[in-house]
């Protein structure tokens, strides 16, 4: 039989999320999803309601004139935010500096290399292990012991699941630090073509146990990329999570080096535009000074009237005193509309007196439950692939069923 492809459509407000239906689809065009989608917002009633959406960064969906965002626009008839999922804008980075330290994904030894590591396991003896010494930690581009901290409060404060504990514990052991468990490492897990981190975390087990001349300095991005990829959830920390990364690329950029690799990637924007930058005016670690340039530029910062979603900047733009404040025009007053928020309260008020401000909490609460990753669509594509074989051929029964097992499992998380 022909493999049936289908279109995970979820949609969130607050901390609640529905899905929609998982409805087959005649291709994975921009068209066909974009069709699908705005279908199941008319037969939800929701096509007023909707102000956002998550995706991957795919040209299907991406793609300025016939991507499925924009289409969605056009079929709604009007605009709304693009909050590219930042997991996978994180996973493009690192798919890149992966490639300058270890080849091309096509490369034929990469992938045997993973799997002769992965036999030959039970014989490596686990008690030896290499972290990063102290003269890479020197030139290390954080803090070390700042990165271990955070990554010692994202297992406390976030208790991750295993494949996501398991980065922040080698991260911490690389850097010299103990996890509050014992020093262990995980068997290997397999390795999928998609999955970037999975390869990161292969190359840095095989770099603790001796058993690959990767250079210790290849592997300081693989850890300064893992403070950014537990960070991306955050909507209202997005641009200066991402302007502070770019910092980083730019500092340690050299030609040839993965840093390059992962700066050239990085500087297709889509935090750092007029329409997300005002993201920043929520983020309660941005400065007032800053926020004060920002509610500036806001009033009086002339930019394009039909501003891209993404934009690209260039790495000679990138330094030190470069600051939120720089993304934000007149143009930004679209992020306020979307969302139906106050422009006002920013605008007559001082940014040292927001948080004292019944109407400042209130919005800012709300930009706080924007989901910017969209872990949400892939429990979606979950659901359909665990329940494929529903027995039923009549695909509105089919819908229904899988909209019973969501909810099931909403309800039963721990089942």
């Amino acid at each position: 039989n022909e493999k049936e492809e289908r279109l995970a459509i979820l949609v969130s407000s607050g901390k609640s999320e529905q899905l929609l239906g998982v409805p087959a689809i005649t291709s994975s065009s921009g068209e066909a999803q974009s069709t699908a989608v705005v279908d199941a917002l008319i037969e939800w009633g929701l096509t007023t309601d909707i102000c956002a959406g998550c995706f991957d960064t795919t040209i299907r969906n991406s793609e300025r004139f016939g991507g499925a965002c924009v289409l969605i626009e056009k079929k709604l008839d009007k605009k709304i935010l693009h909050l590219a999922c930042r997991h996978h804008i994180f996973e493009l980075t690192l798919e890149a500096a992966f490639v300058v330290a270890l080849g091309n994904s096509k490369n034929p030894e990469i992938l045997p290399l993973f799997a002769k590591f992965g036999n030959a396991w039970p014989e490596i003896d686990k008690d030896k292990y290499s972290p990063a010494g102290r003269q890479i930690l020197r030139k290390f581009p954080c803090d070390s012991d700042e990165m271990i901290i955070f990554c010692k409060f994202q297992l406390k404060e976030f208790q991750p699941r295993d494949d996501y504990r398991e980065p922040l514990e080698l991260s911490i052991i690389y850097l010299g630090g103990l996890p509050d468990r014992e020093i262990s490492f995980r068997k290997p897990g397999a390795i999928s073509k998609c999955r970037w981190m999975a390869r990161a975390i292969y190359s840095i087990k095989i770099f603790f146990l001796n058993s690959l001349s990767l250079k210790r300095n290849e592997l300081v991005i693989f850890a300064t990329y893992i403070t950014v990829w537990f960070q991306s959830p955050s909507a209202v920390s997005a641009p200066r999570v991402d302007l502070n990364y770019l910092k980083i690329l730019k500092k340690n950029s050299k030609p040839g080096t993965l840093w390059e690799a992962a700066l050239t990637k990085m500087l297709r924007r889509w935090y750092l535009s007029s329409d997300l930058s005002p993201l920043s005016f929520d983020d309660d670690a941005v400065s007032v000074e800053t926020k004060r340039e920002m509610v500036s530029a806001l009033l009086h910062e002339d930019g394009e009237e039909d501003p891209p979603k993404r934009g690209v900047l260039t790495s000679k733009l990138i330094h030190d005193d470069l600051d939120q404040s720089s993304f934000v025009t007149k143009q930004s007053h679209f992020f306020f509309k979307a969302l139906k928020l106050s422009v006002d309260v920013l605008l007559q008020n001082d940014p040292a007196t927001w948080s004292n401000n019944a109407v400042y909490c209130r919005d800012q609460a709300v930009v706080r439950e924007l989901r910017v990753v969209n872990d949400v669509a892939e429990r979606g594509v979950k659901l359909i692939t665990e329940n494929a074989n529903i027995i039923t051929t009549n695909e509105k029964e089919k819908q229904d069923l899988l909209l019973v097992v969501a909810q099931h499992r909403k309800d039963n998380p721990h089942m």
